[in-house]
């Protein structure tokens, strides 16, 4: 490490404490990013009240995690309990927009998975909603929010690094274990395609990374090369997006890591500076390590390499707790929240399919 760089090195951030007592609620556990959600709540202290969903099999894995929850026989009871603050929907990704309609009209702040929403239309009327009864509409975007290293790599751009943010490059390749997947994963009318569903991670960490508040769409294509016995999935997609500011993204999302790979997703990001360049290699550091967390900076003091797991912290949970009982968005920003959903969706509906 060059004696310039030093002054970079990742510092543990403090936990964050949550303000008084916090209680949320469950429905749908089809998405299985739920049980890092309901874990990481009640790590940051918060109590999980009760929990509603159609499955058997979901209920007694849920039963036998948290055996005090209360299992309820309809979603109506979540919505009506006094207690419950936070609703979260793990459903099925087209319900989640309603889960979230009728949490905020019961007073209650809303959390779910990627991807928020699947329509363009339904953004509007959860933004107009959520601005009208000042609460918090959450999406997990766990591939920024759940990851030492994204954090370290803001960070860094805040300490001037690399200069001006000019483009993003990131890959987002997921490993498709077909046996395990229901049969709405194969139909993008369940979960909006391949961009809205997983390309929406891209998306909002772009906005993140450069402070930009929304883009313009300049190309994107989706295909479907392996999987043609089931015709309405896309196993890559790809978009170009560009900043009046002139900042670009590109990025390129996939079902396709092969079975060598030892974890799910070699996911990477690129960020371009005017003084250099930083390189996250988030889950893997491929042929290299198998830890997480890699960090690659270069600029005009040398070349850097930081592996930060276990180094920075998370503090997301905690943190949206303290949003949702002060009515804040400091955990995360509302207006990004949607429009990087809005860019997803756009995205994914002027798509040209090229396979």
């Amino acid at each position: 490490m060059h004696e310039n760089n030093r002054h970079y090195y990742p510092r543990k951030r403090e936990k964050v404490k949550i303000d008084g007592f916090f209680s949320f609620s469950v429905i749908g556990l089809e998405h299985d990013h739920v049980y890092v959600m309901i874990e990481e709540l009640i790590n940051a202290g918060a109590n999980f009240h009760s929990v509603y969903d159609t499955g058997i099999s979901n209920i007694e894995k849920i039963k036998k995690l948290y055996p005090s929850v209360l299992v309820c026989q309809h979603s109506e009871e979540i919505y009506n309990f006094s207690e419950t603050s936070l609703i979260i929907g793990a459903t099925i990704p087209k319900k989640r927009f309603n889960i979230g309609i009728k949490a905020l009209e019961s007073g209650k702040h809303f959390l779910s998975p990627k991807p928020g929403f699947v329509h363009l239309k339904e953004i509007e009327k959860a933004e107009s909603l959520s601005k009208n009864k000042g609460l918090n509409w959450g999406i997990f975007y766990n591939e920024r929010l759940y990851s030492e290293s994204a954090i370290f790599a803001k960070d860094l751009l805040e300490q001037d690094a690399i200069g001006d943010v000019l483009q993003m490059i990131g890959t987002g390749p997921h490993r498709i274990n077909l046996n395990s997947r229901p049969d709405w994963f194969f139909d993008k009318q369940e979960f909006g395609g391949i961009i809205c569903d997983i390309g929406v991670h891209q998306i909002e960490q772009f906005l993140y990374y450069t402070n930009e508040n929304s883009a313009q769409l300049m190309k994107s294509t989706v295909a479907n090369y392996t999987l043609k016995n089931h015709p309405n999935f896309e196993d890559f997609g790809d978009a170009q997006f560009i900043t009046e500011t002139g900042r670009s993204l590109y990025f390129r999302v996939d079902w396709l890591t092969p079975a060598g790979l030892s974890t799910w997703g070699d996911g990477r990001i690129v960020l371009l500076g005017t003084r250099g360049y930083i390189e996250l290699r988030k889950y893997i550091d491929v042929a290299r390590n198998k830890v997480t967390d890699n960090v690659y900076l270069v600029n005009e003091y040398g070349e850097t390499y930081f592996n930060v797991a276990g180094k920075i912290g998370l503090n997301f949970f905690a943190e949206f707790i303290n949003d949702c009982l002060h009515k804040t968005d400091f955990s995360f920003n509302q207006t990004r929240t949607f429009e990087a959903a809005r860019l997803a969706i756009l995205a994914q509906q002027n798509s040209l399919k090229i396979s």
